[in-house]
């Protein structure tokens, strides 16, 4: 059957009305230019925030070299400043390795922590964070660093050891680092450690990127994992499947707060770029500098001056 055709008048009343609508509806959103740069924004640097959680806290020893660490306030997620210790600035940050899909690679910024043992004591700094770990509950941390060991001093695992380690008050509940005997450890306690010889060749003067996880039960153990990265390897995009190291125990702790950089009575050697977090990616993304966000601010000023050019020269009809 044939429809009847529309007359003339009709066909015009429909035209105008879907003119309206269109004109309607572009005006609409003319009228929030608020809106529009908002979403230009966000699509110019969005994918670069979005590609990794933040840490919790980092520290990137950003302080004069030369000077002690005691009493030095940088980074980020701290409750207090570096306290006690004879561990040095050095000048120079160390090198991370290659990660999987770019980044990390190169000279970390600010400097390092050093310390040559002269006096055959051992030595520590000692600094609260602002997060509490709760280890009594379900929960997954992370933890990262760079390290570096300069002489082999001892046979004794403490001896010659460099390490990280987080405490409740005195006591200990979470380490990893590099021992006397050249072999990477990961431990709840001095009396719970696990040793390696690496799947990687121990050299001296040589920067590696450890990464640790700790994975908390209220029900069950808690389980304790290293991961090691040397200049030859590369970081991998997404979280291991199997980790290097890995141990059970059960930490039975809460207030986990206070992180301590520690050298043995004859260590020597250099940490740097210290982060946790909740995240695999949160510790082993390259941090972007103050001045790269300003980069992206200019760049996206510019992007956005260009675009209210282009309104105002050829204005939507």
């Amino acid at each position: 059957m044939k429809l009847p055709s529309l007359s003339g008048s009709a066909r015009s009343g429909r035209r105008r009305a879907a003119t309206w609508g269109k004109s309607n509806a572009m005006t609409r959103f003319r009228c929030f230019p608020a809106v529009q740069e908002l979403i230009l924004t966000g699509l110019l640097i969005g994918p670069f925030l979005g590609h990794a959680q933040t840490p919790v806290t980092t520290e990137s020893f950003a302080y004069t070299g030369g000077g002690t660490i005691a009493g030095a306030s940088g980074g980020t997620g701290w409750a207090q400043s570096w306290q006690g210790g004879h561990l040095t600035i050095g000048t120079g940050g160390l090198a991370f390795p290659a990660r999987e899909g770019g980044g990390l690679a190169g000279i970390a910024s600010g400097n390092d922590v050093d310390y040559a043992a002269s006096d055959g004591k051992q030595n520590y700094s000692t600094r609260q964070m602002t997060t509490s770990v709760d280890l009594s509950k379900n929960g997954v941390y992370y933890a990262s660093v760079l390290l570096r060991k300069s002489a082999s001093g001892g046979s004794d695992p403490d001896t010659d050891q460099i390490a990280v380690k987080f405490f409740t008050g005195s006591t200990q509940r979470w380490g990893f680092g590099l021992n006397s005997e050249e072999n990477f450890f990961v431990e709840c306690g001095p009396d719970n450690p696990t040793w390696t010889a690496a799947a990687l060749d121990v050299a001296l003067n040589t920067t590696y990127f450890l990464v640790s996880k700790l994975e908390t039960s209220a029900a069950g153990y808690d389980q304790w994992f290293l991961s090691v990265y040397g200049p030859s390897n590369t970081v991998p995009l997404a979280e291991p499947v199997s980790w290097q190291l890995s141990f059970s125990g059960s930490s039975a702790a809460t207030g986990v707060d206070l992180v301590r950089l520690e050298y043995g009575t004859y260590a020597q050697g250099a940490i740097d770029e210290f982060r946790f977090g909740s995240s695999w990616s949160a510790v082993t993304t390259a941090i972007p500098e103050p001045a790269t966000y300003a980069t992206l601010a200019g760049l996206t000023a510019l992007a956005v001056a260009a675009w209210r050019r282009r309104q105002h020269l050829f204005p939507t009809s």
